[in-house]
């Protein structure tokens, strides 16, 4: 868990599934994360692209994709695309998000992905 405010869930949860191990990501990480995507943010303002809709919370994947990077020395992601067209006809049936802006997610994995920071698998 990377959000503070899924910690009141925990208890629970360890008691429903007792055999597994849950753990709250370190306050470091997460506050690495949220400076990494604001500066990757502002960079994108400085280069003309945008504007952005909110960008309270980092999706899940987003979020999943960062720890990868600094825990990882190659990193492989499923499910993601680089492509704005694929991503606006099949994810979240076209509606706009509240809390990410997926533009700018998919933006993100665009640059990450030409930077050959990540892999983008499609198969």
């Amino acid at each position: 868990f990377w959000n503070y405010f899924s910690a009141p869930y925990l208890r629970s949860l360890v008691q429903k599934h007792n055999t597994l191990s849950f753990h709250l990501a370190a306050a470091d990480l997460i506050n690495w994360e949220m400076e990494a995507f604001s500066l990757l943010r502002k960079d994108f303002y400085r280069l003309g692209l945008g504007p952005f809709d909110c960008y309270r919370f980092l999706s899940s994947g987003v979020h999943g994709i960062f720890m990868a990077l600094k825990m990882c020395s190659e990193v492989d992601v499923y499910g993601f695309s680089v492509s704005m067209d694929n991503f606006a006809a099949s994810f979240n049936h076209n509606r706009p998000s509240e809390s990410h802006d997926w533009g700018f997610e998919t933006m993100l994995m665009r640059l990450l992905y030409f930077s050959k920071a990540i892999n983008v698998c499609n198969v």
